[in-house]
């Protein structure tokens, strides 16, 4: 395989559309995409729109859902100024959506979610007081393990120096659906490989160790869920897939290349988008 061609594809640009507001970007802007993510959605919205630090924003993503069940969950929500809800025109999977959507927030400190997870009420407050006072570019947390039934069944304490880790070349450093990241990170070093649905966080994470720094807290401000149709337990795109594996073993080429060749710009950049979309705003 010759990786260097990837680099090579002609840039496609996804459309996303936004309704006008005056309201000055909020400190915090959380981004949780779903896919027919009736089951829990609710759930992880509350968990989010009722966090202690007030000055945050959350953008649900669609990913072309075949029904609507989703979006009769968010009704309670209908008045509620800080939610903002967007729909795909296609299904393209996690990453493509949130890659989009980071190109166009304004607020200092992007965080992310699935819908199926649920945060403590003091998560993205706690998370952005520890990454101003440990001068932190990208930062996780620890977190519990749910079952379907919310049942807590684990719990998972992640490395303190996530950079540390990662320069060594472990690929588990920070649990994505924890992480918050200043958005100039993201300005400098782009986000994630725009021609997959599974894996692109741990690139993102490989590609940052070298130059960003990467924590985690022991704190468990986050509850994992874990069910047979989540993205990483599915059988097409959960780990031991095709396809996942597949990814996997070009992101260590392309790892392996940027540590022999560290100067080398183009390593230190995402893999250009492969498909064209338009993810719009909607009303509830």
């Amino acid at each position: 395989m010759n990786i260097s061609t990837s680099f090579d594809t002609p840039q496609i640009n996804p459309d996303l559309i936004l309704q006008t507001s005056d309201r000055p970007p909020a400190e915090i802007t959380v981004l949780l995409p779903h896919y027919e993510g009736e089951a829990y959605l609710p759930l992880a919205v509350q968990s989010v729109l009722e966090q202690n630090f007030r000055d945050i924003e959350l953008w649900v993503l669609d990913d072309a859902s075949r029904n609507t069940a989703w979006l009769e969950t968010l009704k309670p929500w209908k008045h509620e100024p800080k939610l903002r809800v967007f729909r795909a025109d296609r299904n393209v999977g996690t990453y493509r959506l949130k890659r989009l959507c980071i190109d166009h927030i304004k607020s200092p400190f992007i965080g992310f979610h699935d819908a199926d997870d649920i945060s403590e009420p003091n998560r993205f407050g706690e998370q952005r007081r520890v990454m101003i006072r440990r001068n932190l570019d990208i930062m996780g947390t620890s977190y519990r393990v749910i079952d379907p039934a919310g049942t807590v069944i684990g719990q998972k304490r992640m490395p303190f120096s996530a950079s540390f880790w990662a320069r060594l070349g472990k690929t588990f450093v920070l649990h994505h659906p924890t992480m918050m990241v200043r958005r100039s990170v993201f300005e400098d070093i782009g986000s994630f490989d725009g021609n997959t649905r599974v894996g692109a966080d741990t690139d993102f994470l490989l590609r940052a160790a070298h130059e960003y720094r990467m924590g985690n807290t022991k704190k468990r401000l986050f509850r994992y869920r874990e069910h047979p149709k989540s993205l990483t337990n599915a059988s097409d795109t959960g780990f031991g897939s095709s396809v996942r594996e597949t990814y996997g073993r070009e992101m260590m080429m392309r790892h392996k290349a940027r540590r022999r060749d560290p100067d080398n710009p183009k390593w230190r950049h995402p893999l250009p988008h492969d498909t064209q979309f338009t993810l719009e705003e909607i009303s509830l």
